[in-house]
């Protein structure tokens, strides 16, 4: 089966932006978002992303459809990338925290669902859809740079609807995410998977999470 065009594809695209958008909405007017259980909740509504991811990749992949699942252990590139990983999160927080200390504060959670939240439903899932089905999507038709700096934004953009809604959007965050998405697109390049970008995201928001 031929993939399914890119305008239609960026139209499912544009579909789940507003769905997820009006998520955001659904969870600032109407949780209680400091409450454990209903923070839990919420979250458990991130997993949209695997019936998105799972329509996307069928339909919009031409072949080795899941290729990014696989992680070759042989390879020492592999193991660059997963040091890679681990090392530029760290970096880029350190460098953040030089330059906003006052926004980090100590606040552990050695909590499952802490756990489960910043290694599935945030690391996992969104690497799923942006370094597995939309880097492998766009690398089809465009080069790795094109690619970088498409899904790089577009990862970005999935962030703007809470940040409105709370009042915390700023150019600063937003450029952020580009960057940290342009990161993740070159560790997903250079080692053909998506695990790399996954433990990455997952030490971000792990150390971000206990620090802000």
């Amino acid at each position: 089966m031929r993939p399914i065009k890119p305008w239609l594809v960026f139209s499912m695209i544009i579909a789940f932006y507003l769905i997820w958008l009006f998520r955001a909405w659904i969870g600032y007017e109407y949780f209680e978002l400091d409450s454990p259980l209903q923070r839990e909740f919420f979250d458990i509504t991130k997993l949209l992303w695997i019936p998105l991811s799972i329509v996307m990749i069928k339909i919009g992949l031409k072949e080795d459809k899941t290729s990014f699942l696989r992680l070759d252990l042989r390879s020492k590139m592999t193991y660059y990338c997963l040091l890679i990983g681990i090392i530029a999160p760290l970096l880029l927080i350190g460098l953040d925290y030089t330059i906003n200390p006052a926004r980090y504060n100590l606040n552990m959670d050695f909590s499952i669902s802490f756990f489960l939240n910043t290694f599935f439903f945030a690391s996992f899932l969104e690497e799923l859809f942006f370094r597995g089905f939309l880097f492998s999507y766009l690398r089809q038709f465009l080069g790795f740079w094109h690619t970088q700096v498409i899904q790089s934004i577009l990862f970005s953009m999935i962030h703007f609807g809470w940040w409105i809604l709370t009042g915390s959007f700023g150019l600063n965050s937003a450029i952020y995410i580009v960057v940290v998405g342009l990161i993740w697109g070159y560790l997903r390049e250079l080692s053909g998977s998506i695990w790399p970008s996954v433990l990455s995201h997952g030490i971000h928001n792990f150390v971000l999470d206990w620090f802000i």
